[in-house]
């Protein structure tokens, strides 16, 4: 989300000085993504990127775009990591290491959203010893972590908060795609949030994002019904 921001900013701020920070904190946080390991942050800040990299495929941004198109490949190229990034993807597939283990276990958990039985309006009932929603997720599920926010809110909610969930989701990938006029960070956090809504295929929305999430969702909405009022 923050690396979408950065090079919405390097790219459309309209003071060279900001621009010109906003390439070096773009690079920071490409570097902290790229070290972490973390495929599902790759995915997700790799599909932001795109989403909101077409905005400015225009005669207005054209040549600030391509700058910092070129930057960032031969930022990838001569310090290797474009290897690093391979590497990393390369794990999704085999079963040799742990990392691999992990994500071949992830895609065993979109079972638990073809499971007729999980499908109730409002979850099932938690059984006894069940401490708390992390809990009620493991006993209703049957595996030992729901890495998948749609089947954690399916075993934990039932259809009513998978549905309002994903209603959401419908609505920020209206904005993303839509043809009117928009403010170009408003479409920046438009594109950042649809790519959430695509890496919450293999990952939980953490407590750690859920807050700052939530607000996004919040700007997002708020300024979607100031535009409505003013027409």
């Amino acid at each position: 989300m923050c690396l979408v921001l950065a090079v919405t900013l390097a790219i459309a701020s309209g003071r060279r000085a900001e621009r010109l920070l906003s390439l070096g904190v773009c690079a920071v946080l490409a570097s902290a993504i790229l070290a972490s390991g973390s495929r599902a942050a790759l995915g997700v800040a790799a599909f932001g990127l795109l989403v909101q990299g077409g905005r400015f495929v225009t005669r207005a941004y054209g040549r600030r775009f391509l700058v910092v198109a070129i930057l960032a490949t031969g930022a990838l190229l001569t310090t290797g990591f474009a290897r690093t990034a391979a590497l990393t993807l390369s794990t999704v597939t085999g079963n040799d290491s742990r990392e691999a283990r992990s994500a071949q276990y992830r895609f065993e958990v979109f079972d638990v959203l073809a499971d007729p039985g999980q499908y109730t309006i409002l979850g099932r009932p938690a059984s006894a010893g069940a401490t708390g929603v992390a809990s009620l997720a493991v006993q209703n599920s049957g595996v030992k972590s729901l890495d998948n926010q749609y089947a954690f809110l399916l075993v934990t909610g039932g259809v009513l908060a998978l549905g309002a969930f994903a209603a959401v989701g419908l609505v920020v990938f209206r904005e993303v795609l839509t043809r009117q006029r928009r403010d170009l960070f408003e479409r920046a956090v438009a594109s950042g949030l649809a790519s959430l809504f695509g890496g919450f295929l293999v990952v939980a929305l953490l407590t750690q994002l859920s807050d700052l999430f939530a607000i996004l969702v919040a700007l997002l909405a708020g300024a979607r019904q100031l535009r409505g009022a003013a027409s």
